[in-house]
């Protein structure tokens, strides 16, 4: 039994030993923000919705072309070093799909046809669960939106992801690196919008009510 324990205790030494960590300041870290305000009649403005995407911006290199069509059927991450990131305070719709108001990790898949995909993943599960940024295979995406791919008029040396665009429902989402755009429509959903939407279900339940009530 004591050499038992000794042995064990010798072997989770050497596993604990064997971990490798890695992290400092990420000085490539860049951020696409976008957030909409109104004028409060308290004076001020009141935000009505934001969206920030974090992301690590990774070289492109020539021979990734060559890579294209291996990687369909597959999932990538999207970045460097620690996972993309989106926050969202209201609801998204990012090429028809709704994403909920909440904090979300990012990959990318390319389907069976070649057509691309922008993977959205639960934070919260994503670290319960210990997926990492760099293992797709492991992921489990909660949403799935997808990005129409097109050929850039110039080589993005540096990984790009910005969210453009003057109105809140008519934003774009562009992921540009090396020769390739990757594109999807996005439309917030206003803190106020929400409140109408529900305000509007209320009243189709009510309504739904008083036809069946006796008169």
């Amino acid at each position: 039994m004591i050499r038992i324990a000794i042995a064990s205790l010798v072997l989770s030494t050497l596993a604990v030993a064997q971990a490798r960590v890695f992290g400092g300041i990420d000085n490539e870290r860049k951020a696409a923000t976008t957030m909409a305000f109104e004028q409060d009649p308290q004076g001020g403005f009141k935000l009505l919705a934001s969206t920030c995407i974090q992301y690590s911006t990774p070289a492109w290199k020539p021979e990734y072309d060559g890579m294209v069509d291996q990687a369909k059927g597959r999932s990538f991450r999207l970045g460097k070093n620690f996972w993309t990131t989106l926050n969202t305070s209201v609801a998204l719709d990012i090429g028809g799909a709704t994403v909920p108001a909440g904090a979300y990790y990012l990959g990318i898949k390319v389907d069976d046809e070649g057509k691309f995909h922008l993977l959205v993943l639960d934070a919260k599960n994503a670290d319960a669960q210990g997926w990492s940024p760099a293992n797709a295979v492991q992921w489990k995406p909660d949403h799935t939106c997808p990005l129409e791919h097109s050929k850039g008029s110039q080589t993005v040396k540096k990984l790009t992801i910005t969210i453009d665009g003057q109105q809140t429902d008519s934003l774009e989402l562009k992921i540009a690196w090396g020769g390739h755009v990757l594109t999807a429509p996005v439309k917030m959903q206003l803190r106020s919008d929400a409140k109408d939407a529900q305000g509007a279900s209320a009243g189709k339940g009510n309504e739904k009510e008083e036809a069946r009530a006796p008169k």
